[in-house]
């Protein structure tokens, strides 16, 4: 949940420049698989009705200022993209312009938040 509240700071910091979206993919640390301390608990999505389900339990938590969306029962924006368990997009003129690393290592908000201050410097 800390990452969500970085990631709010970055929305209301940039928001007058880009639009922000969260794709929920999948739970990474599920209550029935590779559970890890401190944690929400969440079980392993059987279905699009489960990820909508541990969305609204997110949001109650940790509410973020941008639009919410969940990955196809498939996981196909979870492949795609290879997101698991979390990665950051800048997606321009539908071409991704900014990929990070694949989290949690390489999840790093100061990166995306320098790209978005070049961005906007440039505007």
């Amino acid at each position: 949940m800390e990452d969500l509240v970085k990631f709010r700071k970055v929305v209301t910091m940039y928001g007058d420049v880009a639009d922000f979206l969260i794709v929920y993919i999948q739970e990474a640390h599920p209550t029935d698989g590779w559970l890890i301390p401190n944690t929400v608990e969440i079980p392993t999505h059987k279905s699009v009705q489960d990820r909508l389900a541990a969305v609204r339990y997110m949001m109650e938590l940790e509410p973020v200022n941008c639009p919410v969306v969940v990955d196809s029962e498939s996981g196909a924006a979870c492949e795609e993209y290879t997101a698991l368990p979390e990665r950051l997009f800048v997606v321009l003129d539908g071409k991704i312009v900014y990929h990070g690393a694949q989290g949690p290592f390489g999840y790093k908000m100061a990166e995306l938040e320098t790209w978005l201050s070049n961005w906007k410097t440039s505007l």
